[in-house]
């Protein structure tokens, strides 16, 4: 057996606090949580708009100039986390129904259970935007 010794010294410096990542969360109950960095992207919106195109689905802040013929009444309210800032709201619906609003699947999300995805940033449409997963293999990191 040969055994490396690991080096203090040469391991990356600590960083203090957590940077997070971009993510999204799809709970078993439908429930759609944005991570903090990722509701940080969102520029304090108290109303989004999502949208399918395939398998992605968008989320677009209220402002954003797609959404701009979208009535108020249609837009889903947001709720926001006093303790971490993050953003969320219930998707169960939507995500029942994503094929009538073009999604090329429906996710199976109460047979799935909590998973986290990542998310990009479209500055130019003021939207986040992550793959919709079309089965539980696609998860990428299980929050159980």
């Amino acid at each position: 057996m040969a055994l490396i010794f690991v080096k203090r010294s040469t391991l990356p410096a600590a960083v203090k606090g957590k940077a997070g990542s971009l993510s999204v969360g799809i709970t078993s109950n439908g429930q759609i949580v944005f991570s903090t960095l990722a509701s940080k992207a969102l520029n304090g919106a108290e109303k989004v708009v999502m949208a399918f195109d395939g398998g992605k689905a968008y989320v677009f802040q209220s402002g954003a100039k797609l959404v701009a013929k979208v009535d108020h009444k249609d837009m889903i309210t947001v709720s926001k986390s006093k303790k971490n800032g993050t953003v969320s709201f219930s998707g169960a619906a939507i995500l029942r129904a994503a094929r009538d609003f073009g999604a090329s699947h429906t996710y199976d999300f109460k047979g799935s259970g909590n998973q986290s995805f990542p998310v990009t940033v479209d500055e130019k449409n003021q939207a986040l935007v992550f793959e919709l997963p079309d089965r539980k293999s696609t998860r990428l990191n299980s929050s159980h």
